[in-house]
């Protein structure tokens, strides 16, 4: 009672944006539809993979002053589903994947994977973090095995070779970290989140550290990889565009503590390529919707078509 008493003080103060009468969040499909109520858990998905049930956390200072980053928050993920969240800095997107990810646990309420709840180390996550956090005394070929030793997984080198030739690292295994491009890099990154089999992906920025040109390459790549067997993902993000181009609904949070503000299904055909969804209009229309529900002018469309050729 006291953390739902202090994060509604904090949600006030801050202005978190209320966006039917009720501050209830709302939800689109497409572009020609009205927002209307998020629907009912048993509406949207009656298997769900991953449910998120009440989830609110809160940061102590070491002078004890609390800072809440979520606020009862509810969120369901259907199997091979695709999920990105946005919203500001601040508002709970890492807290979420770190409790789901079983690295956190919550000031209240639970995720579960499965029907069952997150406690402790889960061996079917895989985790993208925002850096590639590669070991640098390790070749490419040992950084992907670490990720197998850690899950005490057997036909390490085997299964570490496979899957750096399908990131395109074919003859680049026995190559240090230092000895790699930036891109490379995060293929190797790719390459060992995807070695372990994980049954879901959390993803927290893992393409920010690229540029333009680099990131649409590794966009295009990951859903190559994604596409073979389709696990559910959450993609954190501050890239409207990138969650657009992936997801399959992207998810917009208020500021902190981080509400659902907005739940947009993505109705673009797969597979997709970025260079061409940037020119469609549903593309844009996509991305003003999510820009107004950010609370931010939508960047002009030849801007955004220039920054991602």
């Amino acid at each position: 009672m006291a953390l739902r008493k202090l994060a509604n003080s904090d949600l006030n103060q801050d202005g978190a944006v209320d966006d039917t009468s009720s501050g209830s969040p709302v939800v689109a499909r497409g572009t020609s539809e009205l927002p209307r109520p998020v629907l009912a858990s048993s509406e949207r998905s009656r298997d769900p993979y991953v449910e998120v049930r009440g989830l609110s956390h809160v940061f102590y200072a070491r002078d004890d002053t609390p800072t809440p980053t979520l606020l009862d928050f509810d969120l369901q993920i259907g199997r091979g589903e695709f999920i990105a969240i946005v919203g500001p800095s601040g508002c709970g997107k890492t807290t979420l994947l770190n409790v789901a990810s079983g690295l956190l646990v919550p000031s209240a309420g639970t995720v579960l994977i499965d029907g069952e709840p997150v406690s402790g180390i889960q061996q079917k996550v895989g985790y993208m973090p925002a850096r590639d956090a590669l070991l640098p005394w390790r070749t490419a070929e040992g950084n992907v095995e670490y990720a197998l030793e850690i899950k005490r997984m057997g036909d390490r080198q085997a299964v570490a070779r496979d899957m750096l030739r399908r990131v395109g690292l074919a003859g680049y295994e026995r190559r240090y970290i230092g000895e790699l491009s930036q891109g490379m890099r995060q293929r190797v990154a790719i390459a060992r989140t995807f070695a372990t089999a994980p049954q879901i992906l959390l993803m927290d920025e893992p393409f920010s550290a690229l540029d333009a040109q680099t990131r649409a390459q590794m966009h295009e790549l990951f859903m190559q990889m994604w596409e073979n067997d389709r696990k559910a993902v959450i993609l954190v993000t501050h890239d409207v565009s990138e969650a657009i181009t992936l997801a399959d609904r992207v998810i917009v949070l208020s500021p902190r503590p981080g509400t659902i503000r907005l739940d947009l299904a993505i109705e673009l055909a797969r597979p997709r390529r970025a260079r061409e969804l940037y020119h469609q209009e549903q593309f844009r229309q996509y991305l003003a919707q999510l820009w107004d529900a950010l609370g931010y002018d939508t960047p002009d469309a030849k801007d955004l078509s220039a920054s991602h050729s």
